[in-house]
């Protein structure tokens, strides 16, 4: 499959920006392993070589950010035939197009984010040497760098939206550097499966999601320990446990520190314009009509990985007394009202940490506008309701024992299925995401939807 180490670690870099399936990732890493210096340790291998892919109809990547291609083509047109000369702009970055409308507007005299009632009168075109255009085309130009400007900030938001949901998922493997990935092979197979790992989809359960660090991720990470030979700053960058942590400098540490607090605040402006925008019923922290639950939960799962990442690392460079005096707390995902119903019926009510979170200042208000926040009022607020304060509340979790590796679960909007030809038949039918079943496309199959070890289980008889 690959032919030189590069071209497979070139391959595994590429996964980092894209939604793998562990069991693709393995079956890579023994295909180059004959290329590797050191060869697999036996129990290793053996671990791998079980993790056969099976066919899927999952999509294999978050979704992308839809391009300008459209748009950029008229502009290639319209604006030469009225004499604007511009470089044509990169359809599929959000900067660009946004420099064009720039550059564009300032050729027909058009106020950045001006409306089309602030175009000019034709004695004003004269003056500023439009006059050899029509109403027409001025008109027209007009309107089309108002769309423009508009299609790059949509596009930015949904670059922003993107990469948040992947570090909710795995941290900050999307802004590892390509040097820093290729430092070592062996940190280059763990950062990929690991990520790969991180970034499985949620099933809806009641029960706690499968942790990614699991018997193949801590095989993986032990020869890394064994060869050490680089490539821990690219490892911190998705776990940060204290025997990969005491391998950085200390100029490493401090990148991490700002990287991670770059996302806590970033999450931060988003959940604060939400938490505007929208009516979130904090007690519950179950979804109304009209909230915007996606965009929110993205944002508070990247808010809570990088503050636990943050966290960690304040404590390994001596700075804990950081989060003596802020210690913003945990930002709550929005939780559907099904689910919320599935806890109670088995019994386990309102989540303690909901109580926590009601006690504590918001988070974004602490982190944004400096509302006061020190452990001390964290652990009390813990203390009340019984949590341990250290779970994610005042620490970063410790690293636990590494678990047996699961099989990428088929999944049809959290629900695991039996089969990929199924999955792909419930997801032409609509089943599962508010909409009415068509019964037509499910053809003579019969469903069955019942719970099994926490979890739904849709099976399907012919």
């Amino acid at each position: 499959m690959f032919k030189t180490i590069d071209e497979f670690v070139a391959y595994l870099f590429k996964t980092l920006d894209a939604r793998s399936r562990p069991e693709d990732i393995a079956q890579a890493i023994l295909s180059a392993e004959k290329l590797l210096p050191v060869k697999l340790p036996l129990p290793l291998r053996k671990r791998l070589e079980q993790m056969r892919p099976v066919e899927t109809y999952m999509t294999s990547d978050f979704r992308r950010v839809d391009g300008a291609s459209a748009t950029v083509k008229v502009a290639g047109k319209i604006f030469p035939k009225n004499g604007i000369m511009i470089d044509t702009p990169d359809p599929d970055d959000y900067a660009s197009l946004k420099g064009f409308a720039v550059a564009a507007s300032g050729k027909i005299a058009r106020p950045i984010g001006g409306s089309f009632v602030q175009r000019m009168n034709r004695a004003n075109r004269k003056m500023a040497g439009l006059g050899g255009m029509s109403k027409r085309q001025y008109n027209k130009l007009y309107r089309f760098l108002g769309r423009m400007e508009k299609k790059s900030g949509r596009m930015e938001r949904d670059g922003v939206r993107r990469d948040m949901t992947m570090a909710a998922k795995s941290r900050l493997a999307k802004k590892i550097s390509r040097d820093d990935f290729v430092a070592s092979p062996y940190a280059a197979m763990f950062v990929a499966y690991y990520t790969a790992t991180c970034n499985r989809r949620s099933e809806f359960t009641v029960e706690s999601q499968h942790r990614p660090y699991d018997k193949v991720a801590d095989g993986l990470l032990n020869l890394c320990l064994d060869q050490d030979d680089g490539g821990w700053f690219a490892i911190a960058h998705v776990f940060t446990p204290s025997r990969v942590l005491e391998k950085l400098t200390e100029e490493e540490k401090g990148k991490l520190v700002g990287l991670y607090f770059g996302i806590v605040e970033q999450a931060c402006l988003i959940i604060d314009q939400l938490w505007k925008e929208n009516t979130i019923n904090a007690r519950s922290m179950i979804v109304q009509r009209g909230n915007d639950s996606s965009t929110w939960n993205a944002m508070a799962g990247a808010y809570n990985k990088a503050r636990e990442a943050w966290f960690t690392l304040l404590k390994e460079m001596g700075m804990g007394v950081v989060i003596e005096s802020c210690c913003p707390g945990k930002i709550l995902r929005l939780m559907a009202a099904d689910v919320a119903s599935w806890h109670r019926s088995a019994g386990d009510g309102l989540d303690p940490d909901t109580s926590v979170w009601n006690e504590l200042p918001y988070p974004w208000e602490v982190v944004l506008f400096g509302t006061p926040c020190p452990r001390s009022m964290v652990e009390e607020a813990c203390k009340k309701y019984k949590v341990k304060s250290t779970d994610g509340w005042t620490a970063g979790r410790d690293v636990v024992k590494a678990g047996a590796f699961k099989p990428t679960p088929e999944l049809v909007h959290g629900v695991t299925v039996t089969s990929p030809k199924l999955a792909k038949v419930l997801r032409d039918a609509g089943a599962f995401s508010g909409k009415k079943v068509d019964v037509g496309k499910i053809g003579n199959s019969y469903l069955s939807r019942k719970e099994k070890d926490g979890r739904i289980v849709v099976e399907v008889e012919e």
